[in-house]
């Protein structure tokens, strides 16, 4: 029913009451009928009764959601709907991730009691510790002196000649090539369980991706690492970059986010990395790399 339509019906009811009333009463009709008063007042009040529940039952039906018509206005000087306030769903605030990463080498100098974060390219560190589950890839090399590392309880650094036959043997030039990385949280939100995703491309034409878990980031919060390569012969990594995601819990919601991983344009290019290359530093215990997991 629209608008109109209700109008006209609620004038029709109060015709009909008005001409039913008249007659019963007798101001309409043959004068000379001589009916009984109080059966007229009875029939009177029937008559008001049906129309009144006839308005009534229109009134009920009467649309919420239509403009008032033209006629209701000349009743009313301001049309007032009332709504029902509807709940607001609740808005997911922004988060803004950024990684930005520089050129830079081994060793690294760590000053007295200071600590610094490295991330080591090594598949038994990046596939994690079976014996310390849900240790993470990165390490804390924490000094209590002034010192550069690695040191010499780490390994060694490779001869010429070493160099000279890693050539020879098609692993590439060795280098001491690393990265100084940065990720910030320029949300407003404290970001927990935030995982990026590491990509490696190796010398065997492959490609190997790594969840990298890194700490808490309280809102303007930053967190720097350093990225190693490990590997001095074996199957190498060539291509190091990021993913363009990461997941990320935001302190407060329920469940986590998928929201984009993006980067600061500094020293190291943002999504492909230049050849890593062997390592020059020979580790103790973990020097050849081999990427596959044995079946």
């Amino acid at each position: 029913m629209q608008i109109g339509e209700w109008a006209a019906a609620v004038t029709c009811w109060v015709l009909l009451a008005c001409l039913g009333f008249a007659r019963q009463m007798g101001w309409w009709g043959d004068p000379r009928k001589n009916e009984h008063v109080l059966l007229k007042i009875i029939q009177a009040v029937l008559v008001l009764l049906i129309c009144v529940l006839l308005i009534t039952i229109t009134d009920l039906r009467k649309p919420d959601n239509e403009p008032w018509s033209n006629l209701q206005k000349l009743w009313l000087h301001k049309a007032q709907v009332r709504t029902e306030p509807q709940p607001m769903s609740p808005t997911r605030s922004q988060v803004s991730l950024y990684l930005g990463c520089d050129w830079s080498q081994i060793p690294i100098h760590i000053a007295a009691n200071s600590v610094v974060h490295v991330l080591r390219i090594y598949p038994d560190i990046l596939n994690g510790n079976p014996v310390m589950i849900g240790r993470g890839a990165i390490e804390d090399v924490v000094s209590d002196r002034d010192m550069t590392w690695p040191s010499k309880s780490d390994g060694r650094w490779m001869t010429l000649q070493e160099r000279h036959k890693a050539v020879v043997d098609g692993n590439g030039l060795a280098t001491a090539f690393a990265f100084n990385c940065t990720l910030k949280n320029y949300g407003h939100d404290t970001l927990e369980d935030i995982v990026g995703q590491l990509i490696i491309d190796t010398s065997d034409k492959k490609r190997h991706t790594y969840p990298i878990s890194f700490d808490p980031l309280m809102l303007g919060g930053s967190f720097s690492f350093y990225v190693v390569n490990v590997c001095s012969s074996g199957i190498t990594p060539e291509l190091v970059q990021w993913g363009e995601v990461a997941s990320v819990h935001v302190s407060g919601e329920k469940s986590d986010r998928t929201v984009p991983l993006k980067f600061e344009k500094r020293n190291w290019p943002t999504v492909l990395a230049p050849v890593f290359g062997p390592s020059s530093f020979l580790w103790s215990g973990m020097q050849s790399c081999q990427w596959d997991k044995p079946k």
